[in-house]
């Protein structure tokens, strides 16, 4: 069975990174995607989202996130931001976990998704 209806992906860190991949082929029904902290794109700069992405940044201490987002500017589909959090800041379970942050991009997902619809 194959996926027809359009569908809306979200991903955090190496979820990021696998959607971007996948953001960079033909004929996925994909509506739109959010990925958050997806540090290995850094490794995939050379894909073209076909579809409209968001990427959320957090500080990182293992690369410069400003420079990956200096070579992804002006891409095409492609929206980005640096949020002022560290790394995981959407799990509870993470170290780098922020609670108002996460209810703000939360919101932030919802939204996205409602207008996707």
């Amino acid at each position: 069975m194959s996926q027809t209806e359009a569908v809306f992906l979200i991903g955090f860190s190496a979820g990021a990174a696998a959607c971007w991949i996948n953001l960079a082929l033909n004929n996925l029904p994909i509506s739109h995607c959010v990925a958050f902290y997806g540090g290995q794109i850094r490794m995939l700069t050379h894909l073209q989202p076909l579809y409209p992405t968001e990427l959320i940044f957090a500080e990182e201490t293992h690369f410069s996130v400003r420079d990956l987002m200096a070579v992804l500017e002006g891409r095409i589909n492609l929206k980005q931001s640096l949020a002022p959090f560290s790394h995981g800041f959407m799990n509870k379970l993470s170290k780098g976990y922020n609670a108002e942050a996460a209810r703000f991009y939360w919101e932030k997902i919802k939204a996205g998704y409602e207008a996707s619809l």
